[in-house]
This record gives C-alpha cells, sequence and structure tokens, in this order.
C-alpha cells in the first residue's frame, strides 16, 4: 500500500462529498457537530496532501507548517471532537455523563500530547512510501499517551446508545490494530487515513437519526 499526495487529495474531495451530504440531510440541531466530522478531516487530509508535495519540490515553508497542522488535528482536535460529538447526540442519561467525562479526559489528553509538540517542535518525512512523524514522546509515557488517546477517541462510539456507533467504533478498533500491526512507524500517518475514509459511516448515522425523529 503507497500513499501519495494524490490518495489524500481523493480521500479529502470524498469525505468533503460525503460531509455535505450529512449536513444537508442532517435535521437535528445536536447533530451538526458530528455531521461535520468527514468534513474535519477532509481538512486534515489536505494538509497532508500538501505535505507530500512539498517534499519533491522547492517549498520548505509547507514542508515545516503542514506536520503541525496535520498534528493539531490528530492530536488536540479529535481526542476532544469525537466525544464532544458523540456526547450531544447522547438521549440516555447515564452515557451522556460518560460522554461528558471522556470529553474532559479529552481536553487533557489534548493537552498533554501536543504540548510535547509546542514544547520540542515536529517534523515528518517521506519513507518507503508513507509519511512519518517524528514527535518527541518518550516511550514510557507513549504508551500512556495511547491508551488515554485510544479512550477519547474509541470508546465514546461504545458508550454510545445508538446501534450503528458501536459498528463505527469496532471498525475504527480494527483499523487501528491493523496500523499498528503493519505500519508501526507509520501509524499516525496510516490511522488517520483509515479513520477519515471510515468517517462516511457518519452519514449512515446521521440517516439512522433521522429516521428515528421522523
Amino acid at each position: 500500500m503507497c500513499y501519495s499526495a494524490q490518495a489524500s487529495f481523493i480521500a479529502a474531495t470524498y469525505l468533503t462529498t460525503i460531509g455535505i451530504l450529512c449536513i444537508k440531510k442532517n435535521k437535528i440541531k445536536h447533530a451538526i457537530l458530528f455531521a461535520c466530522i468527514p468534513v474535519v478531516f477532509a481538512l486534515q487530509q489536505i494538509s497532508e496532501g500538501l505535505l507530500w508535495m512539498s517534499f519533491p519540490r522547492d517549498w520548505p515553508m509547507i514542508q515545516s507548517i503542514t506536520p503541525y497542522i496535520f498534528l493539531l488535528f490528530a492530536f488536540f482536535v479529535w481526542p476532544i471532537y469525537i466525544p464532544t460529538s458523540i456526547a450531544f447526540l447522547e438521549k440516555k442519561s447515564l452515557r451522556k455523563k460518560h460522554l461528558i467525562l471522556l470529553s474532559m479526559l479529552g481536553i487533557i489528553v489534548s493537552l498533554y500530547l501536543y504540548s510535547y509538540i509546542a514544547l520540542y517542535g515536529a517534523s515528518a518525512e517521506a519513507l518507503n512510501c508513507h509519511i512519518y512523524y517524528n514527535v518527541s514522546i518518550p516511550a514510557s509515557e507513549n504508551k500512556i499517551g495511547t491508551l488515554l488517546y485510544l479512550l477519547t477517541t474509541v470508546a465514546p462510539f461504545f458508550v454510545s446508545s445508538l446501534s450503528y456507533m458501536h459498528i463505527f467504533g469496532f471498525v475504527l478498533l480494527l483499523s487501528y490494530i491493523i496500523s499498528y500491526q503493519f505500519y508501526f512507524i507509520h501509524l499516525i500517518s496510516i490511522w488517520c487515513f483509515f479513520a477519515a475514509v471510515l468517517s462516511s459511516l457518519a452519514y449512515v448515522i446521521i440517516v439512522q437519526l433521522n429516521n428515528k425523529k421522523s
């Protein structure tokens, strides 16, 4: 499997289309944040597409800025965005409280992870047809950070009372396992790409919510 600027831009176009459909299809005020997930992933993929383009060209500024933009989404946005967007949809009070707690944890995780980038910087390089993001997080803390990250970005799908959310969570977790097993050194880039494509499942969930409302 080889990734490129074309793959990132095609994914971004696809996700933008799905995102627009989600937003147009959505009739529930509290679901707008969730409906926008594919569009936010599209923006992240555009940043990686620009990074890919910068490697063979003389674009040092793009090559130095885009890793920070991509990692801003990966490390800061998603641990907060995912549990919060699902919490807005939840009707059952106990599950909603758990999702709010995960959202609060997401804020801590985001600040914790991105602080390393703010303090020590980050860089990226094309390595074996994939992008490797160099982030200075100690191995011992990286394990804890990974567990907390999965808790805030994957667990909310299983906490939700919506059945399709569980399917979303399962395939998301499966994509992480595959990325970890076969693309460990490129885990950040590969799993974000898989998660981006899988975010098209948001459309199915929006349709389910509209059907319940009607």
